[in-house]
């Protein structure tokens, strides 16, 4: 069999140029009403769907924690 040519890849776009896509539909957190943690975030700091966030914090202060509970609120709620 004859060697082939390999594909052209086209050259990726550069990142300024690409359009940015805002979050616009909301997950919910809340679990149940005694779930405050949860609770608080959708109130002050609601996320959206395809949102980065970032969680500073000094060590041992629960930052695990959190991010356990917003994993296991968005598999329960969307599934």
């Amino acid at each position: 069999m004859p060697p082939r040519p390999a594909p052209r890849v086209p050259t990726p776009s550069l990142f300024e140029g690409r359009t940015a896509v805002q979050p616009d539909e909301k997950l919910k957190l809340e679990l149940a009403p005694d779930e405050l943690s949860m609770r608080a975030m959708d109130m002050i700091a609601p996320i959206g769907r395809g949102q980065r966030g970032l969680i500073v914090a000094p060590p041992r202060t629960g930052k695990t924690m959190l991010l356990q509970k917003i994993a296991k609120s968005v598999l329960a709620n969307h599934p």
